[in-house]
């Protein structure tokens, strides 16, 4: 159904772009689509809606139309049922649910067509009329009426029937004295009991449609009916309808004996449904659990272990490292079971220190963040030097891993141990060295700052002269003026960027006006002349004897013109 609403929405934004034409004019372009999304008997007929006349007016296309919805001739009421839905004014709307009680099949399902492509949350009167055709003679009708099931759940609100009561009710809502005479309990009602009967409907397609709207009407299929689908021949079915029966309410203990039997089903995706499905039912369905747990398909075992584990349980434990220890299970895999681990912090701290030290690299990486962390106690003792270490490793999972623990404790760091980090191999390691200096005194972070100044990689350099000027170590002026001679172009234009902060002062206006003339950044360099044709005169006073001049008024840029990014012509 989602695949059908997106083409829907794609066909409607295609036809609205044409010249402004009524919508009225496309209605052949849509039918066509709609022909082909909905599943029709062999042979069945598809008829074309003309379009209506250019120079017609709304209120005359909805007269012509109620006019000939009133005809004995079913084509032009076929016709007519079509164009109509696509009006919001009430005579419109009370005309498509008269067309969806049709006595002629044809109308019913042009009208009810016409219902699916408006894109708008569908009334309450014709919900229920939806609702109504799932019981529909004609098999086409009841096949898109159950497709639109989860459109017309918006605005119903959660159903569910409660054993013993005479309807349904919303969670947590008690029940009113005169239920039968509530609106909204009647339509609730209704929808439980239509849903409930076309699980029973001749035509698969139907029945598949039903379950896949479960989701939306959480509670409200009948226990006894989903249980027969428990042995159906196809295993989307078998699935879907354990996903709806996850949701039922009333005694668990009951529910896991109808479940037993699908121990033995055949497919691994049936069995891997009922392990999720046995979670749900709490306690009563851990025997499931233990027996899933046990599966000769790894991939059933790992999620019913997951499951299994999830709940705390002493006995699962050792199936859960087993699994993480396991070679053979996929690494994420491994990752995801990871997570439970941490559900027994007792017991977490020996593998994670395993894997730290021996395990596939996204293992290691996620270990390492963990004892990080100091939530997770190892058998070792992970000093700040282990992490450090870390950041040599071949691995980038590993080293962002490290350097994410490094970030998190950076106050433990001294000058020392940032001096160790600005000498690793890897760049990233060197730019964590630089951002971790906040705790520093100006002395020491200069001394840093003025050595990665000469590191090989740009990026670090270009990093440390941005950190020279947000915390304003001592001249830093001179290290910018000096590094806008540097080889790299890069490298000046970030410190040319910098020096505009102190573009007041002579020596600085002057290294940037040379600057300029090899400045090959358009936006920077447009900045700098306006920059530099600012010219105050100078105001009275004086710091260290010099005149300075006021602040200058820098008049706003215009933007950067965006890329322009090649369209892709809409098919």
């Amino acid at each position: 159904m989602a695949d059908m609403t997106q083409k829907r929405h794609g066909t409607r934004g295609v036809l609205a772009g044409r010249l402004a034409l009524p919508l009225l004019l496309m209605l052949v372009g849509v039918v066509a689509l709609r022909a082909q999304e909905l599943p029709t008997a062999p042979g069945a007929p598809v008829a074309v809606v003309p379009a209506a006349s250019q120079n017609e007016s709304e209120a005359e296309t909805i007269a012509r139309c109620l006019r000939d919805l009133r005809s004995s001739d079913v084509e032009a009421r076929r016709r007519a049922a079509m164009i109509i839905g696509k009006y919001r004014v009430p005579a419109a709307q009370e005309a498509v649910l008269a067309c969806l009680r049709d006595p002629d099949a044809v109308v019913r399902r042009s009208a009810l067509v016409s219902l699916t492509e408006e894109d708008r949350m569908i009334s309450p009167a014709a919900r229920q009329e939806v609702f109504r055709l799932l019981s529909d003679p004609d098999v086409h009708i009841r096949r898109i009426a159950s497709s639109m099931l989860g459109e017309i759940s918006v605005g119903l609100g959660r159903v569910v029937v409660i054993p013993g009561r005479p309807g349904p009710l919303r969670p947590g809502v008690p029940a009113p004295p005169a239920m039968a005479a509530d609106a909204e309990n009647r339509e609730a009602l209704l929808a439980a009991r239509a849903l409930n009967e076309a699980l029973g409907d001749d035509d698969a397609s139907v029945r598949r449609n039903v379950l896949s709207a479960a989701r939306f009407y959480p509670g409200v299929l009948d226990r006894a009916r989903l249980e027969r689908f428990f042995s159906d021949p196809s295993v989307e079915i078998r699935v879907l309808a354990l996903q709806a029966y996850a949701s039922l309410a009333g005694p668990e203990d009951e529910r896991v004996d109808a479940l037993l039997p699908l121990l033995e089903d055949a497919d691994p995706r049936v069995r891997e449904e009922l392990a999720r499905t046995a979670a749900r039912l709490g306690a009563a369905g851990t025997a499931i659990l233990k027996t899933l747990s046990r599966d000769g398909v790894l991939g059933v075992r790992i999620e019913a272990v997951r499951l299994y584990a999830a709940q705390q349980d002493p006995a699962a434990l050792p199936l859960l490292i087993a699994l993480i220890r396991d070679e053979a299970v996929p690494v994420d895999e491994r990752a995801q079971l990871l997570r439970v681990l941490n559900v027994y912090p007792a017991a977490a701290g020996p593998v994670y220190d395993e894997l730290a030290d021996n395990g596939p690299a996204a293992l290691r990486a996620t270990a390492i963040r963990m004892l990080g962390t100091g939530r997770i106690t190892g058998t070792k003792e992970r000093s700040l030097a282990f992490f450090i270490d870390c950041l040599d490793d071949d691995s980038d999972a590993v080293v962002q891993a490290a350097g994410a623990v490094l970030q998190q404790r950076q106050d433990e760091l001294s000058a020392a141990a940032l001096r160790q980090l600005l000498l690793k191999r890897n760049p990233e390691a060197r730019k964590l060295a630089l951002r971790c200096t906040a705790r520093l005194t100006p002395e020491e972070a200069g001394e840093l700052l003025l050595d990665a100044c000469l590191d090989d990689s740009v990026p670090v350099r270009q990093q440390a002269l941005q950190l020279l000027v947000a915390r304003q170590i001592p001249d830093w002026r001179d290290i910018l003026m000096v590094s806008l001679e540097d080889s790299n172009a890069a490298i000046q234009q970030t410190a040319a960027e910098g020096l505009m902060r102190a573009v007041r002062e002579p020596a600085v206006r002057t290294a940037l006006t040379s600057y300029l003339e090899r400045c090959t950044e358009p936006y920077l360099k447009q900045r700098l002349e306006q920059l530099l044709a600012a010219r105050l005169p100078p105001v009275p006073g004086a710091i260290g004897g010099e005149r300075v001049q006021p602040p200058v008024r820098i008049q706003p840029l215009p933007a950067r013109p965006p890329v322009r990014r090649r369209v892709v012509p809409r098919r």
